[in-house]
């Protein structure tokens, strides 16, 4: 640990006052950073998936915590949803809906406007849970309060 304790104090020596050390000792200490950036890169990942998989078990979307007397929060956040399919304008149509209720003149589907669409509810909301599907993972989002 005290081994730990004058690297530490060694390399922030070396950050305040680089001038006053060898270009291998500058090697050196940047060698000693990235393999710390490594590791606290790693280690955040795996904290974070622990929580937001604790998170989930509990069905939790928002914590509060205490950190440095200050109160932060942590939420669970899910990705956008967005639509993949192709023609989706001509099969809504088809529906017999109008297609920019869900999309924009030059067809893009959007689910801003299809999530409203839907609370129309019937077999216009079941087209459009049909279509617009949660993508990628979820992330966390920590700010103060």
């Amino acid at each position: 640990m005290d081994d730990l304790i004058t690297i530490k104090k060694n390399i922030k020596d070396i950050i305040d006052r680089p001038h006053d050390y060898s270009d291998e000792e500058l090697a050196v200490a940047i060698e000693i950073l990235k393999n710390a950036n490594s590791y606290l890169r790693d280690s955040n990942t795996r904290l974070i998936q622990n929580l937001m998989f604790r998170m989930e078990l509990d069905s939790a979307t928002k914590m509060i915590y205490k950190f440095d007397d200050k109160i932060c929060e942590v939420t669970l956040k899910e990705n956008s949803t967005e639509c993949k399919e192709k023609n989706l304008d001509t099969k809504y149509q088809a529906e017999g809906f109008d297609p920019l209720e869900i999309g924009d003149w030059i067809f893009k589907p959007s689910f801003r406007k299809a999530k409203i669409a839907a609370k129309f509810g019937g077999k216009k909301k079941e087209f459009i849970e049909k279509y617009f599907k949660k993508t990628g993972s979820k992330r966390l989002e920590f700010k103060e309060k």
